[in-house]
């Protein structure tokens, strides 16, 4: 295709997408205006000043926009990339999710999308673009670039476009203006003619600035698709990549099968309303500009894009009028006019004039007579103002712009109806469901970048180089590719699985559980006392471990064996899943040697029958099956060894348990002991008492001895308590053998 051929057709499809999205365009503009400049429509307005009136502004809309918004910003999008075939590695898997990860952290792609959520909630439809660029000005190695694209309604996209993500689009533009200085200096032999748009997208002054396209399309080219085998090696790689770029010689592979295949390359120009100023091709397996919509629908033909805006503008729009009729009748109040005989303000005409707007100290008059009677001195018109059903209606008006947008008072942090924690969280969450189909497609959106990126990496990560990647917990670390011709991040074309997780983040849901688990433990007295621990364990505080390390202390003290019962529970528990997995693993070890037992079989008899080509494939299918027995049986190994292990420690957890019996034991006794003596004592005291007021000639006879044993529980040890003929108590321990 010529240039004059291209710029041609980019002229006739831009000229399309006009035509098709004009009428949904210009309510965009006004949608954008409502929002960020004036909510009254310019004729209603000009109407009420050139009437004196007010026009008063209530911005009740950033209420409801910033709570989409926000909730867009807590929600952390989680890519995942599997492998689909035995082509696609786990380690490769691996390696391209860290560094996609690494991609977007680099490029601040947070920022880029949140733009675009942002105009998708305010106008409709947001975009931001995937680019690549040079790592550093000295290096011909390349890297990946996610970038905002700053005024949305200067993407045109395909209108042929059926996914909601706009991933099947094949081609769009992106319009911008340069100053002219800047234009004439970068091309200096091109014509000075602007790109033809009916829009203005910026505020720039036109004759300083020339308007370009920048346009991205799709190409097809017809490739040739091989599998080849050689040996026991197999590949499936395209025709002319039987010499690739490390220039591997892959003579000597057989041709198993072949077949055509219309393979998509996407190119990039930069146009003027006259020449094609530039050219260039892309790695990209699908259009590099990435969509975010809001609702958007095709009825009757006519297409319909809009944000949360668009219907909310009439009630906030009915709502600036209640209030400005308000204020006008609060305004109008003291300016009722005097009552007064005529000829009451002669000589002081002015002052009475001017009593409505300014405070005067003083007002005088001239006393007059009608009919022969003095007149009263001159008094205001009684007004009186209602202003209850403006009120009313300010409300009901409230409440409808809450029903359209689903988004209540508990939503927005208001007070409302709801008391408990579950019902706020409840009602939240029903606001949240409303509008979930942003964030839905947002969701959309990011897996179509992960796509686009994911496809490109072999491409632009191709030469050997030490990278950086990050995990889910954004630790980073450097890995090297494309070290001793291996192909880490695989080859292009091959199959891995995008997904896309949205949700809260980390701190979120932590904070989520930890006020669930609190208003839990508020309502449940017996958690109060036996699972203060856990609480604590869940809060983000400081000193927190210390904190619940005392509390299981005191839950202890009051419930002995509590803790150490729960704890023993969780290991037995883990012991049968454990045991669980060892059977199971010795299950399919069995099946494995059965297979492996067959194959050996079949082997035998394809030998016998010199078919060696089956006896090739045979030898391969046990190799593979050695491998997984191998697998299996380190698997088992391992699982023994896990479960030995938590044998091991609950036979120590049984020991000590038992020698906490019997210190327990040991220090009842010597308490039991201590008390005894101490009632001895206590006996042999008032024994003294009794006989101290006795006369020494009146001595009773000395009493026999007495001897008292006391089982003290342990069923062993005896307590054995005596008393003497002179009523002295001795306390020995001695030991039962009967």
């Amino acid at each position: 295709m010529t240039d004059e051929e291209l710029h041609e057709q980019a002229v006739s499809r831009f000229k399309k997408i006009e035509e098709f999205e004009s009428a949904e365009r210009q309510k965009m503009v006004d949608d954008k205006e409502f929002l960020l400049i004036d909510q009254w429509d310019s004729k209603h307005r000009r109407s009420r000043e050139l009437g004196g009136r007010e026009a008063l502004t209530v911005k009740r809309v950033n209420q409801f926009t910033d709570h989409v918004k926000n909730n867009n910003r807590q929600s952390k999008p989680s890519i995942k990339i599997s492998p689909t075939d035995e082509g696609a590695q786990e380690r490769q898997a691996e390696l391209r999710q860290g560094l996609i990860r690494h991609i977007q952290y680099d490029s601040k792609a947070e920022q880029a999308r949140q733009q675009a959520f942002n105009e998708a909630v305010d106008e409709g439809r947001g975009h931001y673009i995937i680019k690549t660029d040079w790592v550093a000005p000295g290096s011909f190695d390349k890297k990946i670039l996610i970038e905002p694209i700053k005024i949305a309604r200067s993407v045109y996209m395909d209108i042929s476009r059926e996914r909601p993500d706009y991933s099947d689009c094949k081609y769009g533009f992106i319009v911008k203006s340069v100053d002219r200085d800047l234009f004439e200096e970068k091309y200096p032999d091109a014509d000075v003619v602007s790109w033809r748009t009916s829009e203005n997208l910026d505020d720039k002054d036109s004759s300083n600035t020339v308007m370009l396209a920048e346009y991205y399309y799709e190409t097809i080219r017809e490739r040739t698709l091989l599998h080849i085998q050689k040996g026991d090696q197999t590949r499936i790689m395209f025709e002319d990549e039987m010499v690739d770029k490390k220039k591997k010689d892959l003579k000597g592979f057989q041709i198993i099968a072949e077949r055509k295949v219309e393979w998509p390359e996407w190119k990039w120009c930069e146009l003027s309303g006259k020449d094609v100023l530039k050219k260039e091709d892309l790695p990209w397996s699908a259009i590099p500009i990435v969509t975010v919509i809001g609702k958007e629908n095709i009825v009757d033909g006519e297409w319909s894009c809009k944000g949360l805006v668009r219907d909310i503008k009439d009630p906030l729009r009915v709502l600036d009028l209640t209030v400005s009729t308000e204020a006008e009748l609060i305004a109008k109040a003291p300016r009722t006019p005097w009552v007064m005989a005529e000829g009451q303000d002669e000589d002081h005409e002015d002052e009475w004039a001017d009593s409505n707007w300014t405070d005067v100290p003083k007002l005088s008059y001239k006393p007059v007579t009608v009919n022969g009677t003095l007149a009263p001195p001159p008094q205001r018109a009684q007004f009186s103002i209602d202003l209850h059903n403006l009120q009313q209606q300010k409300m009901n008006l409230i409440e409808d712009v809450k029903a359209i947008t689903g988004i209540y008072d508990a939503s927005v942090g208001n007070r409302s109806n709801e008391t408990s924690g579950v019902a706020i969280r409840a009602r939240e969450a029903q606001g949240d469901a409303a509008n979930f189909h942003f964030t839905d497609n947002m969701a959309m959106a990011i897996g179509h970048e992960a796509r686009v990126i994911n496809d490109a990496l072999p491409i632009i990560y191709d030469t050997a180089r030490t990278i950086q990647i990050m995990g889910e917990d954004d630790e980073r670390e450097m890995e090297k590719i494309n070290a001793d011709e291996e192909e880490e991040l695989g080859p292009v074309g091959s199959n891995f699985s995008v997904t896309v997780e949205v949700g809260p983040s980390f701190n979120t849901q932590r904070q989520e559980q930890a006020a669930g688990m609190m208003e839990m433990f508020g309502n449940s007295g017996l958690l109060q006392e036996g699972a203060v621990d856990l609480v604590i364990g869940a809060q983000d505080w400081n000193n927190k471990d210390a904190l619940s390390k005392r509390a299981e202390g005191i839950i202890d003290m009051k419930y002995p064996g509590l803790i150490a019962k729960t704890k023993q529970k969780g290991k037995e528990e883990e012991l049968q899943v454990l045991q669980s997995q060892l059977a199971q693993s010795q299950q399919q070890l069995q099946q494995a040697g059965q297979q492996m037992q067959q194959l050996q079989e079949a082997l035998q008899k394809s030998n016998a029958d010199k078919n060696r080509a089956d006896a090739g494939k045979v030898e391969i299918d046990m190799q593979k099956l050695g491998i997984e027995q191998q697998k299996l049986q380190l698997e088992a190994k391992k699982i023994e060894a896990e479960i030995a292990l938590e044998e091991k420690k609950l036979r120590l957890d049984a020991e000590k348990a038992s020698m906490d019996v019997e210190k327990d034991l040991e220090i009842n006794d010597k308490k039991l002991e201590v008390d005894l003596i101490k009632v001895a004592q206590d006996g042999k005291q008032a024994e003294q008492a009794k006989i101290e007021p006795v006369k020494e000639e009146k001595k009773e006879a000395k009493s026999p001895p007495i001897t008292l044993n006391i089982d003290n529980g342990s069923g062993k040890k005896v307590t054995k308590i005596t008393k003497d003929s002179e009523g002295n108590y001795t306390a020995e321990t001695v030991v039962n053998e009967g």
